[in-house]
């Protein structure tokens, strides 16, 4: 099995990255696979790989967010063992701020050309909702309705959509929370 393989979407759009492997028809990630030991295998999806590959360094909030997430579902053991050795690196990591304008402005182009498309009020406050509740443990609160994501850097409010991640219909969550 190749470390380098590529992965088809329903919508032929592909994802090469050396981490990606397939085995029975299912994508893996090999690095999340590592970092969560003992040969556990840690589903990806495109979404997931398309913004780990975002990022300059690949054990980063997105491939360490969905090896916890899938650890507390299926081996709970393993996960608090996996939680001491992965969230201080996970709390240590920051956006820098040519990472963020670089995110921001390549996120902003793809939602111009598709036509501005935003979310509705009660949409966006669903998701703001959600996020806040910090399941996913990478909520920062900024104010009452405004805040971070740590996992990929973008600002949450219930506001406009040129500075607003959730109001852009183009946007999704990094570890697939909405």
């Amino acid at each position: 099995m190749s470390h380098a393989a590529t992965r088809q979407s329903d919508n032929a759009a592909s994802v090469a990255c050396r981490h990606l492997a397939t085995r029975d028809g299912r994508s893996f990630c090999t690095l999340a696979e590592t970092m969560a030991g003992k040969g556990k295998a840690i589903p990806v999806s495109q979404r997931q790989c398309e913004e780990c590959l975002k990022c300059p360094d690949r054990t980063n909030a997105v491939t360490i967010g969905m090896t916890l997430i899938h650890l507390r579902r299926e081996d709970p053991d393993l996960y608090e063992e996996a939680k001491l050795k992965w969230l201080p690196v996970l709390n240590q990591q920051s956006w820098s701020a040519m990472a963020k304008v670089s995110r921001y402005a390549a996120s902003t182009l793809e939602w111009f050309r598709a036509g501005r498309p935003v979310r509705s009020d009660s949409e966006v406050t669903r998701i703001l909702r959600l996020c806040q509740s910090n399941e996913c443990g990478d909520y920062e609160a900024r104010g009452d309705d405004r805040g971070m994501c740590r996992a990929c850097g973008c600002m949450l409010n219930l506001y406009g959509g040129l500075f607003n991640k959730i109001r852009r219909a183009t946007e999704h969550c990094p570890k697939e929370y909405w």
